[in-house]
Formats: C-alpha cells, sequence, structure tokens
C-alpha cells in the first residue's frame, strides 16, 4: 500500500530546491533548468510555479479546480500567488499522475485520505536546526 507524501518524496522536493540554487543536477536524476527557487521568498507568481514545476500554466489552473488543496491566495487585481505548500502539493500531485499514472479522480481520493505526515517531521528538523544554530551562538 502506498504511503502519503513520504519523507523521501520531501527529501525529493528538498533537493529540487537545493539543486536549483546550485543549477546542479539532482541526485536522483532530474534536472531543474532555469529555475531559481528563492527560499527566503513566501510567495511565487503562476510563472514562476509552471518552471519550477515543469508544468504549463493552464494545467497548475485546471489542477486548482480539481484539487481543493491548491488554493493560492489572490492579489486585489487577481494575481495567483502561490505559498511553498502549494508548491509541494503541485510536485506531488504531477508525481501521482505522471510518475504513479493515478487518474485524476485516483489522486484526488489519494490526497483526500493522505494525513500529512511530512509536517511534523520538518517540524522536527527544523527544531533541531534552531538547537544547533543557539548552541553555536550560546
Amino acid at each position: 500500500m502506498q504511503r502519503c507524501l513520504s519523507e523521501q518524496r520531501a527529501k525529493e522536493i528538498s533537493d529540487i530546491d537545493q539543486c536549483s540554487l546550485l543549477g546542479q543536477e539532482c541526485t536522483w536524476g532530474f534536472t531543474m533548468p532555469d529555475q531559481k527557487i528563492q527560499p527566503d521568498k513566501l510567495y511565487y507568481k503562476i510563472g514562476e510555479v509552471s518552471r519550477i514545476a515543469g508544468l504549463p500554466s493552464h494545467v497548475i489552473r485546471f489542477w486548482e479546480h480539481e484539487f481543493s488543496k491548491i488554493r493560492p491566495q489572490r492579489t486585489p487585481s487577481g494575481q495567483r500567488l502561490y505559498t511553498r505548500r502549494n508548491i509541494e502539493i503541485i510536485l506531488e500531485i504531477k508525481h501521482l499522475l505522471y510518475d504513479q499514472k493515478y487518474t485524476i479522480e485516483g489522486a484526488r481520493q489519494f490526497i483526500k485520505s493522505c494525513k500529512s505526515s511530512v509536517l511534523p517531521s520538518i517540524l522536527a528538523e527544523i527544531r533541531l536546526e534552531l538547537e544547533r544554530i543557539k548552541a553555536i551562538l550560546s
């Protein structure tokens, strides 16, 4: 039985971020050309998300209607603003549809049944890193 967005998948997403910042080929064999993910950036426009995910923007807009977990904020002018979490969900949906060959309905059910098991592990990782920084500064 498959698990929800696993720690391994979260690591792959993290690898994409790190590799793209360095302009290198990722260790698991996926190249992210011309991709600039800014780690301190809170919101990304649809064009940036399109480059990050390697998908046309119309596909991302379509997925907004199909998957309730993708809900970008809107500016007063109606421009979509995506968070890192939105991008992670889009990458997971892409993985389910393109790599695992799920149907849209199957991917929707899979995501709906998932519990966010990654969030606690990410928070624990952040906590450890902050404790290390605190120890260095003390």
